[in-house]
């Protein structure tokens, strides 16, 4: 069998050994950077959409009216409060 033939090592120690991988090395980094940033782009923006996906626009509107209806309940006194419940109360029963 045949031996392949040994690599050619530079003993003269000019430094043109780095030079040779260099380009390799830097074309791999820059891959690498671009990766990373799509990925990081990637995950923020999913992120976002699964945020909104999570909102629930009914819960909202309820919260919404409760701290309205309490509002107006330390603005007005506790028979406003049941006098405006008495008639929510009637104006639902109206609609059915």
């Amino acid at each position: 069998m045949k031996q392949p033939p040994t690599p050619k090592s530079s003993s003269t120690g000019d430094g043109s050994s780095w030079l040779n991988w260099f380009p390799k090395i830097g074309v791999f980094g820059v891959a690498l950077v671009g990766v990373v940033i799509w990925n990081v782009r990637k995950v923020t923006a999913q992120r976002h959409h699964d945020r909104m996906d999570d909102f629930d626009e009914d819960y909202f509107k309820e919260r919404l009216r409760e701290r309205r209806e309490k509002r107006m309940s330390e603005r007005d006194g506790p028979d406003d409060v049941l006098k405006n419940k008495i008639e929510e109360i009637k104006g639902d029963d109206d609609d059915h």
